[in-house]
């Protein structure tokens, strides 16, 4: 059996009002269209489903059974397309963010491989900042979210906190242990270090531990960039100091690459915003397939904000 929706929606606001006439006012129809539509869904079903009277409407036993089907169906349907709705929103629109740079060289490249294999209606604009730059970018709204650290005292933006990712050495042979299996602080204190400058997040996060505990780095180079880094410890310049991220899928180049311990240190990787800021839909979908993705790339998901 085939029922028209409108009849079940025109049932509905009859049986809802206990009349004709305030259906009809409620829907914008005559009271004869609603009429002829009740009586049509009658012969439909084989069952009168109101008991009419000059004074009043009164729904019939079958009638009753029919409402608490009808609006059950109907609020499933409109679910079902509302859902429908904001899926295909999310799957076409233009998302504008900003990533740090000890992200973008490493883990954007296949994050948004794959983000657009799953939402190829979606254009991005991505822009590699510094911390201080994309919080800038958030503030004048040149950028719509962000990726990167969590910074203290920064009011004016929402970190959501997703991932913790430890920061390793990355150690050439002239340096290397092979029997350890972690490095402390105080051991890479006393190691030739290649680090990044102080421009960027992660040194603030190291500073802060070698001031906590007195220590002080032998550095021998400040780098803007991972890969500089990278490739300096190859050449056995140094120990390089460089988020997991930074780990190279394929070969190492002969590289010991240890945690660091006592203390153990790690970054908290956040999507940003600006205060106040609600993602569009295309900007949200992003958002959480970021966090979906990273999080399955790492052991340790961000502890609660």
């Amino acid at each position: 059996m085939h029922i028209n929706l409108n009849f079940l929606q025109t049932f509905i606001s009859v049986a809802e009002h206990e009349s004709f006439r305030r259906a009809a006012e409620e829907m914008g129809r005559t009271q004869s269209a609603i009429s002829m539509q009740i009586r049509q869904l009658e012969d439909q079903i084989g069952a009168r489903l109101f008991n009419r009277s000059t004074r009043r409407v009164e729904l019939t036993m079958e009638g009753e059974r029919l409402l608490r089907f009808a609006r059950r169906s109907l609020a499933d349907l409109n679910f079902g397309l509302r859902s429908l709705k904001e899926e295909l929103k999310m799957r076409k629109g233009f998302v504008s963010f900003g990533c740090i740079p000890t992200l973008s060289s490493s883990l954007l490249p296949h994050l948004i491989y794959s983000f657009e294999q799953e939402f190829p209606g979606i254009t991005m604009s991505v822009r590699e900042s510094s911390m201080q730059d994309l919080l800038e970018k958030l503030r004048s709204k040149e950028i719509e979210m962000g990726i990167g650290l969590n910074v203290e005292g920064a009011v004016d933006f929402v970190f959501e906190p997703f991932l913790q990712e430890e920061i390793m050495a990355f150690i050439p042979p002239p340096f290397q242990n092979r029997s350890a299996t972690s490095i402390t602080l105080a051991e890479l204190a006393e190691l030739p270090a290649i680090v990044l400058d102080s421009a960027t997040a992660l040194r603030g996060v190291l500073d802060a531990e070698l001031a906590a505990r007195g220590l002080k780095l032998r550095t021998r180079y400040e780098v803007s960039q991972v890969q500089t880094q990278y490739a300096m410890a190859v050449e056995g310049i140094g120990v390089a100091i460089m988020p997991a991220c930074a780990i190279p899928r394929g070969n190492r180049e002969n590289l010991q690459i240890l945690p660091i311990v006592d203390p153990r240190l790690s970054r908290t990787i956040c999507i940003i915003t600006a205060r106040g800021t609600v993602l569009r839909e295309a900007a949200r979908a992003f958002a959480d397939f970021t966090k979906s993705m990273l999080r399955a790339q790492s052991a340790r998901p961000a502890p609660p904000a």
